[in-house]
């Protein structure tokens, strides 16, 4: 073998050069600790890198299997049963007009524990998403229909309310959204209206 810093022919099994006294061996052989850590290092950034990445892609919307439900069939997700039991389109709810272009949908639910535990709702839980695919919070509103509060469930509980949105006025593929937060993506329930 053939030192690299003075060009002196030696032993194959030699450590240094015995002329200018140069290491032989690569730095990952004469730092083997350092030489293992790096590695460790890289391997867990390279699966956390992978795993974001799948974990990315997983969670699209082409990815988890979303089902839809009829407005009119009661639907059981962990231990909550919600049913739409009333659906309007309004211009004005207490005299209060909906923007121009826009109409109220008001829609009556009811929410109902069939676990072991309490749980919680809010109206916040529900959101709308249009044929424009957005996703909108309904709003609180003083009107002449009761609107669902926040609150707990005791077991067997149940609670009626509506949640109001403003939307296109006539707008078609009007999907209510159910999710508490708690819940991920793939467990929300989804109502065609």
């Amino acid at each position: 073998m053939i030192c690299k810093n003075c060009g002196l022919d030696i032993d194959k099994r030699a450590r240094f050069c015995l002329n200018c006294r140069q290491p032989l061996q690569n730095w990952f052989i004469r730092h083997k600790i350092s030489t293992v850590m790096l590695s460790v290092f890289l391997f867990f950034c390279f699966t956390t890198m992978l795993g974001r990445v799948v974990g990315a892609s997983n969670n699209s919307p082409t990815s988890i299997n979303l089902k839809y439900f009829s407005a009119s069939e009661p639907v059981q997700s962990n231990d909550t049963i919600v049913n739409i039991f009333r659906i309007e389109r309004l211009g004005e709810i207490s005299n209060d007009p909906a923007d121009p272009g826009q109409e109220y949908v008001v829609i009556s639910v009811s929410i109902k524990n069939v676990g072991e535990l309490n749980i919680d709702y809010n109206p916040l839980y529900f959101q709308m998403q249009n044929s424009e695919g957005q996703i909108n919070h309904g709003f609180l509103c003083v009107s002449d229909y009761p609107i669902l509060q926040f609150g707990e469930l005791v077991p067997g509980g149940r609670v009626l309310g509506n949640v109001v949105f403003q939307e296109p006025k006539d707008a078609k593929n009007l999907i209510l959204i159910y999710k508490p937060t708690t819940w991920g993506e793939g467990q929300a329930i989804r109502f065609k209206l």
